[in-house]
C-alpha cells in the first residue's frame, strides 16, 4: 500500500502549505490550485533537459541541430554524429543550446556519437586524399570520353564503403562506362549525382560582387526563389552583369529588401506621370528615392524640385473645378434653413372609414364569404339565360348569320400547245408517267390533311 492510500504513513508536505491528517487534502479551495502548479513545476524540473550543437558536414552539406547528451562541444569542435544510420565526420558550427529553444516542428536530426579522437581526424585526412585522386582520375576519364559534364566535388563516407561524384550538365549524360571505371579505381561503391548551378556555387563557395562570401555558402539554409520582377521594383539596372551572381543566375540578395521597397513604393507615384504638388504646379516624376521616401519632379520650365511621397498627387486624381461655380472661400457662409416639423397623423376616428356594403347585394345576417357565393350563383344565371335559345332560333340554325356570296370563278383550261393535238388520243409513256407521279403526289397530300 502507498504512502497516499495509507492512513498511518505521514504524507509528504508541499512547501506553503501544512495539511494535517485530520482534515482533507483539500480542506480550502485556495489551497488546490497552489498545489497543483507546484506539482507541474515538480514534475518539470525533473525532466532532463536536452542539449543540441548544429554540426556542419565536412563535405560541405546543410548543417542540421543534433543532440550531444554528455558532450561539452564548442564552436569548431570535431565530432562524429550519426544522421540516418550513417556516421559521418563534421565541425560544431552553433555552440549548445537547450532543445526547447528549437521550434517544435524542427526537430533534431540525429545525434552526437563522439567527440573527434585523434584516430577519427587521421581518417578524415586520409578521405580526403583519395577523394582528390578520384577527383583527378574522373576529370581525365570525362575529357576522354568527350561527356558533357562538368564535375564539381568527390565526397567520400566515413565508413569508406561509399563515394559520391557530383557533377552539372545541361541535360541527361550516359555515364555508364564511365562508372565502372570509377569503381575499379576507388573499389567503392559510386554513387553519380547531378546538381543545378545554384548548388554548385553554393558547394563550392566563392566570393560576391560586394567583396564578401556567398550568402548561400555562409548563412542561407535554402534557396529563395528570385524574380526580374524584384529588380524593376527597386529601381536596379536590368543589366545581367550587375544583377546575376556567380552562377549566373539572379542574386539572392535581391529579395532581402524586396517587400520593404514594395511597401514604399506603394505610395508613389508612377515614374515619367504628371503630377500636382502642394503648391499647385503640375510637373513629371523624374526619379524616385525609395529609401529617403522622395520624389524628384522636373517642370515645364526645366527646374527641379524633390517632395516627399505622400505630398505629390497624380494629376488625373486632382478635383477639377466646375465652370462658373464660385469659390467657397468667397461665398458667405448661409444657415441651412431648419426642416419642417413632422406632419401630425390624423386621429383614428378621422381616418378614412372603409367602404360600406351596397345595400341591394348585402343582407341582414349576411357574411362576405355568403355574399362572394351569391355573386357567382348570380352570375352563372345570367350565363345560362344568355345561351338559351327561342324555338324560331332552333327551327333556323342560321338564323341572324348574314351569309355572304362569293362569285364563282369561271374555270378556263390551260392553253394547249400546237402539236398537242396530234397526239390527243394517245398520250405518250411520258405523260402517262408524270399523271401517275402527280396523282400519288395528290393522294399523299390528302392522307396528311
Amino acid at each position: 500500500m502507498d504512502a497516499m492510500s495509507s492512513p498511518e504513513t505521514p504524507s509528504e508536505e508541499t512547501p506553503g502549505v501544512n495539511i494535517s491528517a485530520d482534515e482533507p487534502a483539500h480542506s480550502c479551495a485556495c489551497h488546490a490550485p497552489q498545489e497543483s502548479h507546484q506539482q507541474e513545476d515538480a514534475s518539470a524540473a525533473k525532466l532532463p533537459t536536452r542539449f543540441v550543437v548544429t554540426v556542419q558536414n565536412r563535405t560541405g552539406d546543410k548543417a542540421m541541430d543534433y543532440y550531444c547528451d554528455g558532450f561539452d562541444l564548442r564552436v569548431g569542435d570535431f565530432c562524429v554524429a550519426e544522421n540516418d544510420g550513417k556516421l559521418f565526420f563534421g565541425s560544431v558550427s552553433v555552440g549548445r543550446k537547450p532543445d526547447w529553444l528549437l521550434c517544435a516542428k524542427k526537430k533534431p536530426a540525429g545525434k552526437v556519437i563522439r567527440i573527434a579522437t585523434a584516430d577519427d581526424i587521421r581518417k578524415a585526412e586520409e578521405l580526403a586524399d583519395k577523394e582528390d585522386s578520384a577527383f583527378e582520375y574522373c576529370k581525365d576519364r570525362i575529357v576522354g570520353g568527350d561527356l558533357q559534364m562538368n564535375l564539381s566535388s568527390v565526397h567520400c563516407s566515413f565508413d569508406g564503403l561509399r563515394v559520391a561524384f557530383i557533377f552539372t550538365a545541361e541535360g541527361r549524360v550516359d555515364f555508364r562506362e564511365l562508372v565502372r571505371d570509377l569503381a575499379g579505381f576507388t573499389r567503392m561503391k559510386v554513387e553519380m549525382r547531378q546538381i543545378g548551378v545554384r548548388d554548385e556555387a553554393k558547394l563550392l563557395g566563392g566570393c560576391g560582387p560586394c567583396g564578401k562570401s556567398l550568402c548561400c555558402s555562409t548563412f542561407l539554409p535554402d534557396f529563395a526563389p528570385v524574380s526580374i520582377r524584384m529588380a524593376k521594383d527597386q529601381n536596379l539596372s536590368l543589366n545581367p552583369t550587375k544583377i546575376a551572381g556567380v552562377c549566373g543566375r539572379l542574386m539572392c540578395c535581391l529579395s532581402y529588401e524586396y517587400e520593404n521597397y514594395r511597401e514604399l513604393m506603394s505610395k508613389a507615384p508612377k515614374m515619367n506621370k504628371q503630377v500636382v504638388t502642394p503648391d499647385g504646379k503640375i510637373g513629371r516624376v523624374a526619379h524616385i528615392n525609395a529609401l529617403r521616401e522622395k520624389v524628384g519632379v522636373i517642370f515645364e520650365d526645366g527646374s527641379r524640385m524633390e517632395f516627399g511621397l505622400t505630398e505629390v498627387i497624380p494629376a488625373h486624381k486632382r478635383p477639377q473645378p466646375v465652370p462658373g461655380a464660385v469659390e467657397p472661400a468667397a461665398v458667405a457662409p448661409v444657415e441651412k434653413p431648419r426642416p419642417p416639423a413632422p406632419r401630425e397623423r390624423a386621429p383614428e376616428q378621422e381616418r378614412k372609414a372603409p367602404a360600406e356594403r351596397r345595400p341591394d347585394t348585402a343582407e341582414p345576417g349576411q357574411t362576405a364569404d355568403d355574399e362572394r357565393k351569391s355573386l357567382r350563383k348570380r352570375s352563372r344565371r345570367r350565363g345560362k339565360r344568355g345561351s338559351e335559345r327561342s324555338p324560331a332560333q332552333e327551327a333556323r340554325p342560321d338564323a341572324g348569320i348574314e351569309r355572304v356570296e362569293r362569285p364563282e370563278r369561271a374555270e378556263t383550261p390551260p392553253p394547249r400547245p400546237a402539236d398537242a393535238d396530234a397526239g390527243a388520243g394517245q398520250p405518250s409513256e411520258g405523260d402517262q408517267s408524270s399523271s401517275r407521279h402527280s396523282r400519288r403526289r395528290r393522294g399523299g397530300m390528302r392522307r396528311k390533311q
